[in-house]
């Protein structure tokens, strides 16, 4: 996957360098076996802790020809530019990228993070939104 680069770092990385480190610091301190609801409150708490700016339970409408006839709603936004969905389990599943890439897609947001919280640790895949860059 092809990432543009601004220099010489990812899009976005400190800003997402510092929602995953959030990501650690809450498995760290509550541990694994929480729902996603969960993990999205602590995740909030510590956006608040960093002074980071978030939306939650953002929706996202599909719309054709100026007609709404869809709706999706994200997990979270953090500063306006990256889309943060929460995961639970053991895996990073397929239909997890689908999703994210309609997110993408639908938000016209450039970087989106699937952040997994497993019975062990935290797994995080940064996601580009390749549309955004040509």
């Amino acid at each position: 996957m092809i990432e543009k680069h601004v220099n010489n770092k990812y899009v976005y990385s400190d800003l997402s360098a510092k929602i995953i480190g959030v990501a650690f610091d809450v498995f760290n301190e509550i541990g694994a076996g929480y729902s996603e609801k969960t993990y999205q409150r602590a995740m909030i708490e510590g956006f608040k802790e960093e002074g980071l700016g978030y939306l939650e339970e953002v929706p996202g409408e599909i719309i054709y020809r100026k007609k709404k006839v869809g709706l999706r709603r994200y997990d979270l936004i953090v500063a306006d530019k990256v889309l943060v969905e929460l995961k639970v389990g053991n895996r990073i599943a397929r239909a997890d990228f689908k999703q994210i890439y309609e997110y993408l897609n639908i938000s016209k947001l450039k970087l989106g993070l699937i952040i997994l919280f497993t019975s062990k640790d935290v797994r995080i895949r940064r996601i580009p939104n390749v549309k955004q860059f040509v």
